[in-house]
């Protein structure tokens, strides 16, 4: 796995610290994430480098799959489909890739929810029934624990209709 730097520092702190079953106490914003490294400390214990790393993976190459999936819905052609997908999975600060550089960061399980939370958008656009806005709040609220920007997301559903349109002039 990769060494500890940047924001790692604080995220290893906290999952550690989880682990051993003390109150997290670390730099704002990183002690407030508490959903990867509480995450981390049930499974990898003894080794936050490792949970976070095999964790980020995981979620890197699902966050490429399920973006191929969400482009299905504004890009007709797979090629450009394919090429998108493989242009962000080649990125060097992407999630696929920055995880060997820095193992120990948030973004990927929080793209991987946004991700989810666009195509669960995405199929209430016509209806929302009752499952799928408990399915999207319960969505947000467990993104919202690994990064609290989640709580831009269920915003976005008001401009899924689009509300700010140009004017067109009537027709004669």
């Amino acid at each position: 796995t990769s060494s500890i730097t940047w924001d790692a520092v604080q995220y290893y702190l906290v999952s550690s610290q989880l682990a051993a079953g003390q109150v997290p106490a670390a730099e704002a914003p990183y002690v407030y994430r508490l959903g990867m490294p509480w995450l981390v400390a049930q499974f990898w214990p003894a080794d936050p480098a490792r949970g976070f790393f095999v964790i980020n993976v995981v979620c890197g190459l699902a966050v490429a799959a399920l973006l191929s999936l969400w482009l299905r819905h504004g890009v007709e052609r797979l090629s450009v489909r394919l090429a998108a997908v493989t242009l962000f999975a080649g990125a060097w600060h992407g999630p696929i890739r920055y995880v060997h550089f820095n193992g120990g960061y948030v973004d990927p399980p929080f793209m991987l929810c946004v991700l989810l939370a666009l195509v669960m958008l995405q199929g209430m656009r016509q209806q929302a029934r009752p499952w799928q806005v408990a399915a999207l709040t319960a969505l947000t609220i467990a993104g919202t624990f690994i990064r609290e920007t989640m709580l831009l997301v269920p915003a976005s559903a008001l401009f899924m209709g689009n509300p700010i349109r140009r004017a067109t002039p009537p027709v004669e």
